[in-house]
């Protein structure tokens, strides 16, 4: 089974938005960015205790804190969407993106071959760490960073097939998100 891959921008952002948002790492990198306004807030309200503060004051300033905590909670996720996507646009415009726009990928019984004009790299199923499965993409990960990218436009239809042939060689490293 053969697939020409071809990336855009676009697509690696949103690799990397998944990466960043649905990873192990990346989840506790979003659980300690969401954690910065109310370790902040904790610490001023001890401040101003300390300080000698009255209860009233400290009352409605722990209210006002709350709000904002819970403001930050929900819009740091969008606030990190928008640092990834200003750090590729940045590598793109100094003509670092690690990736090739074009790549043939080969689907053999023992292995996976991806071939592009500078390189060929080929990985057995056994060596792969996991397939993840979104509706617009699969992500065969090669390690715990890099990943193949296949955009469901690349798969031209032949998505559930390729889904039953990974199922059949790579197993329990599928899953479905």
């Amino acid at each position: 089974m053969t697939f020409n891959i071809h990336l855009t921008d676009e697509d690696y952002i949103n690799y990397n938005l998944l990466y960043s948002l649905y990873s192990e790492q990346g989840k506790k990198n979003l659980f300690r960015g969401r954690m910065i306004a109310p370790v902040i807030s904790v610490l001023a309200l001890a401040i101003m205790a300390i300080s000698g503060e009255n209860w009233a004051t400290l009352l409605a300033e722990a209210a006002f804190l709350l709000v904002i905590c819970l403001i930050w909670w929900f819009i740091y996720p969008n606030i990190l969407k928008k640092m990834v996507r200003k750090n590729i646009m940045r590598m793109k415009m100094s003509g670092r993106l690690p990736y090739s726009e074009d790549e043939t990928l080969e689907f053999l019984d023992e292995e996976i071959v991806g071939t592009t004009e500078r390189e060929v790299k080929r990985f057995r199923y056994e060596d792969i760490e996991k397939i993840d499965v979104y509706s617009e993409y699969i992500l065969i990960w090669i390690d715990t960073v890099r990943a193949w990218i296949l955009p469901a436009a690349s798969l031209k239809g032949r998505r559930e097939e390729l889904l039953a042939f990974l199922k059949a060689k790579a197993g329990d490293k599928v899953k479905e998100i």
